[in-house]
Order: structure tokens, then sequence, then C-alpha cells
């Protein structure tokens, strides 16, 4: 229940700004398969907006050497409706709410397909049929594995040859006849995502 809390409290939503990028060299990888991969790598860190106590105002300047003066300056005093009021300048501090990395794997093997047409034959036949038909595809290959769940009418295909996946996802939208049927079948990217270093200050 905490963790759910947590969750609905701290939920972040923002577009990742786009980037220019360059490339400057290749890692040595732990095995073949990682080069098949897309891996990101986002760091975040969410402030907390300053909340203001009775009695305080907060002001922003354009120039930082302004707001420095003032607060070296300290006390200070201001007319208000014909009345002198005493005020001190102190600086405030945005302390950072949240931390955590993002680790993001978009995978180069694997592909996930959505909207399969519940028919009433047997789970096999149905992870048969998906293998044949992303293998005879025009932009498929040889299937290494089918994970198929027909509660979520989905599946993921795992390919053999690296670039396969990538040719499938080119088009949304894949063919797949079954039962003398035509149906349309979904395909997306497999992305796996987890949150590392999660701190709450």
């Amino acid at each position: 229940a905490k963790s759910s809390k947590l969750s609905q409290d701290f939920r972040i939503k923002r577009e990742i700004p786009k980037k220019k990028m360059k490339f400057t060299g290749m890692e040595n990888a732990e095995s073949d398969d990682t080069f098949l991969n897309t891996c990101c790598l986002f760091h975040i860190a969410a402030k907390i907006p300053f909340r203001l106590q009775q009695r305080q105002a907060l002001l922003t300047f354009e120039e930082e050497d302004v707001a420095q003066k003032l607060i070296r300056r300290g006390k200070h005093t201001v007319s208000l409706d014909n009345e002198k009021i005493d005020l001190k300048a102190m600086p405030v501090t945005l302390e950072t709410g949240i931390k955590f990395e993002l680790h993001v794997t978009i995978s180069g093997e694997k592909i996930n397909v959505s909207e399969v047409p519940d028919v009433p034959i047997p789970d096999e036949w149905i992870r048969d049929k998906l293998e044949l038909n992303f293998y005879k595809s025009k932009r498929g290959g040889e299937v290494k594995d089918v994970r198929y769940d027909r509660r979520s009418r989905t599946a993921i295909i795992t390919f053999l040859k690296p670039g396969v996946a990538d040719n499938c996802l080119r088009c949304t939208k894949h063919p797949f006849c079954i039962n003398e049927k035509r149906f349309m079948l979904s395909v997306s990217p497999s992305i796996e995502k987890h949150l590392e270093k999660f701190q709450v200050n």
C-alpha cells in the first residue's frame, strides 16, 4: 500500500527533449546479443517547489547579482500604504525531492504482438501459426521463440537473426490468416523499463 501511494504521489510525466547525438565508438559487450538492443539511461531529479510560510514573499530576479546584493545587505525598509515596514532578505534553498535512474532497453530481437484473434483452437496451434506467419512474412525471418497469452490476446515473438525485428516494426500491421479468415495483427517494440537508485529526500 505504501509503495502504491508513493507511485501516485511522485508520478512524473515529461517529454524528453530532442537531442543531437554523435557516435564516438563502440564498447566491448559481454555477448553478441548486447549489440542487438538499444539501451538508454536517464538520470532524473525532481525538485520540491518552495513553499511560502506566513508573512513571506518570494522574489525572482533576472540577474543573480541583484539577488545576491539584497541578501548581503540583509535588512531592508519599504513603504507600504504610507507605513514603513522592515524586511529581511534571505536565500532560498530548493531541495531535491526525488532522484532515480530510468533504464530503458529496446530489444533488437523481440517484438510485441497484440490483437491476436481469440479463436476456439488450442494455444499450441496459435503459437505454431504465429511462428509460421512471421517466418513466411516478407519482413520476417526464422523465429526462435513464441510466447502467447490468450487472456490479453498478445504474444512476444523472438527472432533468431539480428535485424529481423527491426524489419517487422517498419509496418505496424501484419496480416494473419487462421481458419480461412484474415485478421490484422498489431506489432510494437519490446521495451523493458526499470528504476535504479531511487531516493526520496
